[in-house]
């Protein structure tokens, strides 16, 4: 009986690690196809930048201090960085750089191409967030500030998450970072995106068995509602 527990409980935890690496993985394809697209690079990505032509860092560097400092922010909210949250850190741009690097995205031509290719980037980045949240490992740096406000403002999801990306956005832009319609699109998208792709993941997860699982963030949980009528989250 405890053989099987323990057992049991590897499968759960292995379970958890390859999803928590599919979704750096959507997150690396939906990344490269918002660059491909090249309509603007993302809020942060903006601010980033600015901080790079302000300060004798590189992006990265500035990346991963921006990142440092919003763990910190989080953790004092009440959101402790857990595996997730530093793998997040590591592998999402190696991830990212995996998928530039194979050339399995070649730059569209016209312009609708390149919007679609923008827009459908966005929702892959979403899913990939789900994904890797729903772990149940830790969120990443910015991912654990959505989750810390959401704890401790009321409002939907999704606005919570645009008025982040606007937030860097607008530090970025001041900083003289670049910004695109590509950087706007995303900055008011990606919320609603994951809201959605949250969504449908609480409706299915009681239906199909193979989603047991995952585990939607509790102080998201409760914020979300799936689109049945009168039907709460289980």
């Amino acid at each position: 009986m405890v053989r099987a527990t323990i057992v049991a409980n590897k499968v759960r935890l292995d379970l958890r690690f390859a999803l928590l690496l599919a979704g750096f993985l959507t997150m690396g394809l939906g990344m490269a196809m918002t660059i491909q697209a090249r309509l603007g690079v993302s809020a942060w990505n903006v601010l980033h930048v600015g901080l790079s032509q302000r300060l004798p860092v590189t992006v990265g560097q500035a990346t991963q201090g921006v990142g440092l400092a919003i763990m910190g922010c989080s953790a004092l909210l009440g959101i402790k960085p857990g595996v997730g949250t530093w793998l997040n850190m590591v592998l999402v741009g190696a991830c990212l750089d995996l998928v530039l690097i194979s050339g399995l995205l070649p730059v569209p031509g016209g312009l609708p191409a390149r919007a679609g290719l923008l827009v459908g980037g966005l929702a892959v980045v979403a899913l990939g967030m789900c994904l890797y949240m729903c772990a149940g490992l830790g969120a990443g740096p910015r991912d654990s500030l959505m989750l810390a406000l959401s704890r401790r403002f009321p409002g939907r999801l999704a606005v919570i998450r645009a008025a982040m990306e606007l937030a860097a956005l607008t530090a970025g832009y001041f900083l003289g970072g670049p910004v695109g319609v590509g950087t706007v699109l995303a900055a008011f998208s990606l919320g609603w995106f994951l809201e959605a792709w949250l969504s449908t993941l609480c409706w299915a997860r009681p239906r199909v068995p193979l989603l047991n699982h995952l585990q939607v963030p509790a102080a998201l949980e409760a914020r979300l509602r799936v689109k049945s009528p009168g039907r709460a989250l289980t």
